[in-house]
């Protein structure tokens, strides 16, 4: 059997060192060799090349990439599917990091990811803020290690991504004013055929404030034995200017249980937010939960 000719069905596809007439035998497994030349790195998609052999075409597929920095924000970090995801279709995404006291800082995560088999460099370009601060973290390469960087990202500061690699950078906000800003990053990558700029929008706002538990609210509870419970009240000042939402109370004493009972502080107001049980035969159960598994 006799290959004629070869054809593609892009034009940005070059076709070289092709052996017309190649013969090809049934008897065993045939090799033919031709060099594919990529002519635009911008396009990306499926390529089909066509072999022709007595008038017939025979399809051989491949896939063109297109050399594009592909950017991953997860809302929830590893615990729900992609939020945003910014590839050659876009070229930016958003990140809210809502409302947090002035006295806190707030750290949000995002992925540069290099999906093509050539090396990127990615650059950061510029930040209108001064209330933030990035750091590259968990570097993965093409050997899917994972090597722990840890080191700042400036303005004009650059990052090599090796083939099939990704680094996550971290996105500090600390501000000690009482303020709302609308922020953005802009990037620039650049591989061999072209360059590309993208933007992280962002937006938060940081209130001056605090939650104090006075001193006044410190419990006591009397000595106890497994059987009888003990309960108090705690209450809680907030000074913000805003309702304030009570999503975490914990204890480090498996006796002494908080249970929330009221998860919304009103603005510069004083509430009981909390009722503290305290209940010491959740010690004595896991003492012989403990002595079961040692026996």
């Amino acid at each position: 059997m006799k290959f004629r000719n070869i054809s593609v069905n892009s034009n940005f596809i070059t076709i070289l060192n092709f052996q017309t007439n190649a013969v090809l035998t049934s008897s065993k497994p045939n090799l033919i060799i031709f060099n594919v030349l990529l002519e635009d790195f911008s396009s990306a998609g499926k390529v089909t090349i066509f072999l022709n052999y007595m008038g017939f075409n025979m399809p051989v597929f491949f896939l063109m990439y297109d050399g594009k920095l592909e950017v991953i924000y997860n809302e929830k970090w590893g615990k729900e599917k992609i939020r945003e995801k910014c590839n050659g279709t876009c070229n930016s995404i958003n990140i809210n990091f809502e409302i947090f006291s002035s006295e806190e800082h707030r750290i949000k995560k995002f992925q540069l990811n290099n999906p093509n088999p050539t090396p990127l460099t990615v650059k950061l370009n510029k930040c209108n803020s001064t209330a933030l601060k990035l750091e590259m973290n968990n570097y993965h390469d093409g050997n899917k290690e994972y090597h722990v960087l840890k080191k700042p990202f400036k303005i004009n500061d650059e990052i090599d991504l090796c083939q099939f690699c990704l680094v996550e950078i971290n996105v500090y906000v600390k501000n000690e004013k009482s303020m709302k800003e609308v922020f953005y990053l802009e990037f620039l990558s650049n591989h061999s055929k072209s360059s590309d700029t993208f933007r992280i929008f962002g937006v938060y706002e940081t209130i001056n404030g605090s939650l104090l538990i006075p001193s006044s609210s410190n419990i006591r509870f009397n000595p106890g034995f497994p059987g009888i419970i003990q309960s108090k009240f705690v209450s809680i000042r907030s000074s913000f200017e805003i309702d304030c939402k009570v999503l975490e109370v914990e204890s480090a004493d498996p006796r002494i249980i908080p249970y929330i009972i009221k998860g919304i502080i009103p603005a510069n107001s004083k509430e009981e937010f909390i009722k503290v049980v305290f209940d010491p035969s959740t010690l004595h159960q896991e003492y012989n939960v403990h002595k079961r598994n040692f026996h």
